[in-house]
């Protein structure tokens, strides 16, 4: 069994369970973590517990579906941490005052460091976390990626698993001109910018080559990067090899940037399979578009590349997150406009999708998933 968090732009978090046939069932909801929960992080601490993050972006416009700008700021975000247990049940433990403005996306780096990019303000918050009572204890830094730009620029916080507690964290900047920042994990330093070509939304390390995958947000793309090795990074942040493009793949059969705004990217554990998921409307009943389709990529293992091998809808028109369940059985897709979690049971072996099981979750906008029984992450 799974459990699935999906938070939303409402003051309720969902919990449902996955079972091995891909069918979803409602198990909880808590409505402790504030609102607009888009922010959120699932984290093995035991093989029966889990840490759940949640920051609040404080510049969602509920009424839009999500849409965020500083002129949409309304009060104080927070980051809430809460104990999951494999039964189901959530504890709130903590939860902090952040200075960023409009927190869009999280991780847990494995120095035990929770990295918060604020997409409103454009800055990256770091914050201390003991992993062993759940507690976060302060906010060791908020550095800015970039001045805003088209509503925001900080959009994704991530890192290199294989890098370990001394690796950098990337923060993904939409901003002008767009780039990766490198940053130090435990100070919060800017170290470096790697120079992106176009307005980016999200970055994803392949499992085992060196290579990334980035998502052009207004092209309506999906672009393959060679990108250095863990240990390919000098110490002031600067890459040992320069990170280049290899190639762009649409991620929707419809013409962008009116009917393909792509949200995230997700990679198989062995790197053979990727899948996109897109907009194609941001108004309740898609205003008559056409459902936003999940795109399915083949990994060439010498390079990297993606050829498209299936389009599959997603049952909505705003697919604003998507992951492969932690056993890579099924893809889970969140849907803002038809308020939905819908998962896809995955063929191993061609990597192709069928729709199984959908559930509701009004205004749906971000989503994590652990699976009871694995070891702990950090």
């Amino acid at each position: 069994m799974v459990l699935v968090a999906v938070g939303t732009y409402t003051s309720t978090v969902h919990l449902f369970s996955l079972n091995p046939q891909a069918s979803l069932t409602p198990v909880a909801t808590s409505t402790d973590f504030g609102s607009n929960h888009e922010a959120i992080v699932l984290s093995p601490t035991s093989g029966d517990t889990a840490m759940l993050v949640v920051a609040n972006n404080n510049a969602a416009a509920n009424a839009a579906n999500g849409i965020s700008g500083r002129e949409h700021l309304n009060g104080e975000t927070h980051v809430h941490i809460a104990r999951l247990t494999a039964a189901g049940t959530i504890e709130p433990v903590s939860r902090l005052l952040l200075h960023g403005e409009g927190p869009i996306d999280a991780c847990l780096h494995p120095s035990g460091k929770i990295a918060i990019a604020n997409y409103v303000g454009g800055t990256m918050d770091l914050v201390t976390v003991d992993l062993a009572i759940h507690d976060i204890s302060s906010v060791i830094s908020s550095e800015a990626l970039a001045e805003p730009n088209n509503g925001g620029s900080a959009h994704m916080a991530t890192f290199d698993p294989r890098a370990g507690s001394e690796g950098f964290v990337f923060g993904v900047n939409a901003g002008t001109p767009p780039s990766v920042a490198v940053i130090e994990p435990m100070t919060g330093e800017i170290l470096h910018n790697v120079a992106m070509t176009e307005r980016v939304r999200r970055l994803f390390l392949h499992p085992s080559l060196p290579v990334a995958y980035i998502i052009y947000e207004a092209k309506g793309e999906v672009a393959t990067w060679t990108w250095p090795r863990a240990d390919e990074w000098n110490a002031d942040g600067t890459p040992m090899r320069a990170p280049m493009e290899l190639q762009r793949c649409p991620t929707s059969p419809h013409p962008g940037p009116a009917l393909n705004l792509p949200t995230s990217f997700s990679l198989t554990a062995k790197g053979d399979f990727g899948y996109t998921t897109t907009r194609t409307a941001r108004v309740p009943g898609g205003d008559g578009q056409p459902q936003a389709p999940v795109g399915v990529f083949e990994v060439n293992q010498a390079d990297g590349t993606l050829t498209h091998r299936q389009w599959v809808d997603s049952g909505g028109w705003n697919t604003r997150d998507s992951m492969l369940s932690p056993d890579d059985s099924a893809l889970l897709a969140v849907d803002v406009i038809s308020g939905t979690l819908t998962a896809f049971k995955r063929d191993l072996t061609s990597g192709l999708l069928e729709m199984t099981s959908v559930v509701s979750a009004p205004k749906a906008t971000g989503i994590t998933a652990w699976k009871p029984g694995a070891a702990a992450a950090l």
